[in-house]
């Protein structure tokens, strides 16, 4: 077979494909449970992004039932079962000279006699103070009154300030604790571990005998995992006429693993395939086999539950090769580029090898289609 007729046969098994990937509407919803105010409601949960679940959610009783929206107007608090991550309302305040206080779901650090809650917060929210990797706030709840405290990092031209306006807030609201007068609040860092620890202190030295609990997650990596085929052509620099003279295929297995706690659009892909490769140069006929090891760092366009995400990756993939005859096995690393969008179930990508460390190095493209055999938290 061809080039051609393999590529045609992947896409037209991709469209095949596709329409099994159409009914798997109910992968994104995890068990879990709401608190109104008045009862407690077990069922299922669209996991969405914080900053998304901090608006509403999506609830199902049943996985076969329509979905219903809620938002804080509606629930008390929320938990998914998997990792116990809850979200409770808060009235925000950005900015102490608001006057109305918006309703939002707030993730809880802390429950006690001050509770601790993490919010992220929108684009427009982060407008206009410069926030380097910081695009959230905690919130204390201080009898029935909630303070932010956030980390303001601005650049002015060339001028760059940080204004740590926590440690202020902090030192004020736990002034009525003595142990904790001679505290150094400014060296607090700007962290979840830090500001739990001293919210803790402070519930200790205020209620020593109520219960304060903190909230450690684990969360666990989500993966999508499959196989995967691919087809393309060799292209070495002096060989003119590739699609007449050279073909690849590969057939593989693939993970995609993101971490929620560690980033938000990245995540890191690895797998094992094998690749027949063959060309013709100078009226000889050249056949390679290439074991792969792909690791690539991939930068997705859109939450990681999405059903359509488009990426693109970069990476270095070492590989075992040798011919047809298995005369030699040579280990080297390839650097590769590519790019590409999961469909549902389905991920279509195009990647472009670089087979030495140079610019003008032999290159081989490849696209592909690979089927998500099912997706792991």
């Amino acid at each position: 077979m061809n080039t051609k007729s393999f590529t045609l046969a992947v896409l037209f098994s991709a469209l095949l494909i596709s329409f099994k990937a159409s009914k798997a509407q109910n992968k994104n919803f995890e068990k879990a449970y709401f608190i109104n105010k008045t009862d407690t409601i077990s069922g299922y949960i669209l996991r969405d992004s914080e900053l998304g679940l901090s608006k509403s959610f999506y609830f199902k009783k049943n996985l076969s039932d329509e979905k219903t929206l809620y938002t804080p107007n509606d629930v008390e608090e929320f938990t998914f079962a998997s990792d116990s991550i809850t979200f409770r309302k808060i009235l925000f305040r950005l900015n102490p000279q608001d006057t109305i206080s918006d309703p939002r779901f707030a993730k809880v650090l802390v429950k006690g006699n001050t509770d601790l809650y993490k919010l992220q917060l929108s684009q427009k929210e982060l407008k206009p103070i410069y926030l380097t990797e910081i695009d959230f706030v905690y919130v204390l709840r201080k009898g029935e009154e909630y303070f932010a405290l956030s980390q303001e990092e601005t650049m002015i031209d060339t001028f760059y300030s940080l204004r740590k306006k926590y440690t202020g807030l902090l030192r004020a609201l736990f002034s009525d604790c003595e142990k904790l007068a001679t505290f150094d609040f400014d060296a607090i860092p700007f962290e979840d571990r830090s500001i739990i620890e001293i919210t803790q202190k402070y519930n200790s030295c205020l209620a020593p005998n109520e219960a304060s609990k903190d909230y450690n997650y684990k969360v666990k990596a989500v993966s999508k995992r499959g196989v995967e085929l691919q087809a393309g052509m060799f292209l070495p620099k002096n060989i003119t006429n590739y699609l007449e003279n050279s073909s690849s295929f590969s057939i593989g297995y693939f993970w995609d693993i993101f971490r929620k706690d560690k980033s938000k659009l990245g995540s890191i892909r690895t797998g094992i395939n094998y690749m027949y490769v063959n060309y013709n140069y100078e009226k000889h006929d050249f056949v390679e086999h290439f074991l792969r090891f792909p690791f690539y760092q991939q930068l997705n366009f859109r939450p990681f539950t999405s059903k359509v995400i488009p990426f693109v990756d970069f990476g270095l993939t070492p590989i075992l090769s040798t011919n047809n005859k298995f005369e030699y096995l040579d280990i080297i690393p390839f650097v590769e580029l590519g790019g590409g969008i999961y469909v549902g179930r389905l991920r279509f990508s195009t990647i472009l090898t670089n087979t030495r460390v140079s610019l003008k190095a032999d290159k081989l493209l490849s696209i592909g289609v690979a089927w998500t055999l099912h997706k792991q938290d």
